[in-house]
Parts: structure tokens; C-alpha cells; sequence
């Protein structure tokens, strides 16, 4: 086990946890790689990890991924070595679940419910839309048993954070999801532009998106929240870096999925008993610190963005100092449309 992830002492902690490498889907830009053997999370294996972590932290936030029915009874087994650590520990934690939206059976969403879950469902837009790339192995859409899964989600009160992949079947489509996600109720939602790493490199020149496709997109889809004054759907993104703004501490909190690059307080857990800082480094890229560092120094130190950015996510930067990386040039697009045309029209109660 790679112990420099593990002896982190800061207060709060995020576990993710990929319950089985295990996908019913066949997504057109999906990160991962497609596993070659079927496995699940070793339940010994993870339990060291939750006692390692209720007791170097104060909170622990835990995130489960790749759930489906065939395996409910995993997630049950693990949620009752929480509590029991929990207890013993007198520590607090956060349960959520990152899903697809298939394959929760009504079980499963009482169960989220009855243990205080909040979810982060993937949906692309209307069903057209999203059934262009989030498909079933045998190339049916997706979008009816996403829908079906949220209106459920919202049945039971339970929090929820759409994500949507914005790829060539909606980037140019920023009224139209709008609409949409007014319209179901969506009240948080993320963006993020497709990568170019497992399936999303194999499509790349069928579904990828360049960032200024992509900040079009933004651009589009918040002029639309401003005219509207219908702050729940702003990027949640895009949210955190409000916060950081006005100087709310709420924007250093789970600011990037990741915190590699200043914390290391984030572990990925996969079923080959293998564990990432991140979930976009599970496919083996490394990014050394000292190279991060240096970039910094040479490249990020007289950006305006930078007091409110710190670098960035070594992910996304490319190290080439002759040219712009594509997630420098998102984070100044969101400082600047923030400070010019956002910030003036938010009320004081927007968020609370």
C-alpha cells in the first residue's frame, strides 16, 4: 500500500471508493480503461483504509462509485464497518454516491435515503441528447432509467448534483439543457468537458470538444441563469470559485475533486487494491510534484486568476510553456466572467 496517501493528518478526509470495476454501460468518452477480469472491492483491504482514516481524521467523506443490485449487499457490509468505526472513533462522516442512474432498484434508493446519502447522477440533457453517448453495451440509450432514477431521488428528498459530460452531442445545446434542467428541477449541477484518456482518447475526433467550444457553452448557459435569476443551476464549479472570491470559506472546501496538488487528503480505492490521489489519474498518469511546483513558479505567478487558483489540477496542465494550458484558460474564463458579469447580479442570499 502506498503509504505517503495514507498519513495525512489534516482534518477532513475524501474516500472513494469503486465498489467493482464492474460497468453495465458502453459511454462513448468514459476515462476508464475496460478491465480485462471482473472484480470487487476486497473488503479487508478497505476496512484497514476506514480505520486508518477514523483515526488520522476528524471527518471522513465517503464516496461510492459502480453500484448496481447484484452487489447492494457490499455496500451494505461496508456502511455498517463506517458506523462502527464511527463510533468507537467519535468521528463524523458524509456518505454519497456517484452513479449512472441504472440499475438502482427502488431498495437501493430507500436505502440511500434511510442513511442520510446525497447522489451525483450522470445526465447529459433530454433523452436525444443524452443517449448519444451514454449507452447500454448493446448501444441503447441510457436517458429513461436516469430520468426515472431522479424523479425518484427527488421522491425521497434526497440531495443530488447532476453532472453532465459536455461533448459534441450537446456542446452546442446550452438553451436547450437549460430548459431541460429547469424544467425537471435540478437544483445542483456540474459540467465537465470530456478528457482524452481511455474511450474519451479512442473518440476523440468524434465526440471532443475544444475548451473554447466549451467556454462558449458556459458563456451560453449563464447569461441564460442571469437573465433568469435562477442561481441553483450555476456551474457548481463555477460555485465554488464564487465563494473563493468573496472570501467564503465554503470555496476551499472540495474545490477540486482531487486536492492533489495541495493536500493529498483524497484516496481512490479500487478493487485491484490499487489507490490514486484522483480518479483522473486511475489509468497510471503521474504528474511528479516537483514539476508542478516548477511550472508555477515559471508560468502561473502573474496570472490574475492565481491567489484564487493555486496552480490548478497537474492533470490538466501540460507543462508546455509555450503554450496556454486548456485548464488555465478555463480558469481565467471563470474569474473573469465572475468579476464582469455574474458577481454584480447576485443577491447576498443567493446560496444559503
Amino acid at each position: 500500500m502506498p503509504t505517503q496517501y495514507l498519513n495525512n493528518t489534516e482534518k477532513k478526509s475524501n474516500l472513494i471508493i469503486f465498489l467493482t470495476n464492474e460497468c453495465h454501460l458502453d459511454c462513448n468518452y468514459c476515462y476508464l480503461q475496460k478491465p480485462t477480469l471482473k472484480k470487487i472491492v476486497n473488503l479487508n483491504y478497505l476496512k484497514k483504509i476506514l480505520k486508518n482514516g477514523f483515526e488520522n481524521y476528524d471527518e471522513i467523506l465517503i464516496e461510492f462509485t459502480n453500484l448496481h443490485s447484484s452487489i447492494f449487499y457490499l455496500l451494505k457490509q461496508i456502511i455498517l464497518d463506517i458506523e462502527y468505526f464511527s463510533k468507537i472513533y467519535e468521528k463524523n462522516y458524509n456518505l454519497s454516491l456517484q452513479t449512472n442512474g441504472v440499475y438502482l432498484k427502488d431498495e437501493i434508493i430507500e436505502y440511500l435515503s434511510y442513511k442520510n446519502f446525497s447522489v451525483g447522477l450522470s445526465l447529459d440533457g433530454p433523452e436525444l441528447i443524452n443517449d448519444q453517448a451514454r449507452k447500454f453495451k448493446n448501444g441503447k440509450g441510457t436517458g429513461k432509467y436516469i430520468l426515472d432514477v431522479f424523479n425518484q431521488l427527488l421522491k425521497h428528498n434526497i440531495k443530488h448534483l447532476i453532472r453532465c459530460t459536455i461533448s459534441r452531442s450537446n456542446f452546442n445545446k446550452p438553451d436547450e439543457l437549460y430548459d431541460f434542467y429547469n424544467k425537471i428541477g435540478v437544483e445542483r449541477i456540474v459540467f465537465n468537458r470530456q478528457i482524452d484518456i481511455g474511450m474519451g482518447l479512442v473518440n476523440r475526433n468524434k465526440m471532443l470538444v475544444n475548451v473554447e467550444e466549451y467556454l462558449n457553452f458556459q458563456n451560453d448557459f449563464h447569461l441564460k441563469i442571469i437573465k433568469d435569476k435562477n442561481w441553483l443551476l450555476i456551474d457548481n464549479y463555477i460555485e465554488k470559485w464564487i465563494y473563493r472570491i468573496q472570501n467564503d470559506s465554503r470555496g476551499w472546501i472540495h474545490f477540486c475533486s482531487t486536492n492533489y496538488c495541495h493536500n493529498n487528503n483524497i484516496l481512490v480505492i479500487l478493487p485491484e487494491k490499487n489507490i490514486y490521489p484522483c480518479t483522473r489519474f486511475v489509468n497510471g498518469q503521474t504528474v511528479k510534484k516537483h514539476e508542478l511546483s516548477e511550472y508555477i513558479k515559471n508560468h502561473c505567478t502573474n496570472c490574475i486568476a492565481y491567489s484564487y487558483c493555486s496552480g490548478g489540477c497537474p492533470h490538466g496542465l501540460n507543462f508546455n510553456p509555450n503554450r496556454l494550458s486548456d485548464e488555465c484558460k478555463y480558469t481565467q474564463w471563470i474569474f473573469s466572467f465572475i468579476s464582469e458579469k455574474l458577481m454584480h447580479h447576485l443577491p447576498s442570499n443567493w446560496r444559503n
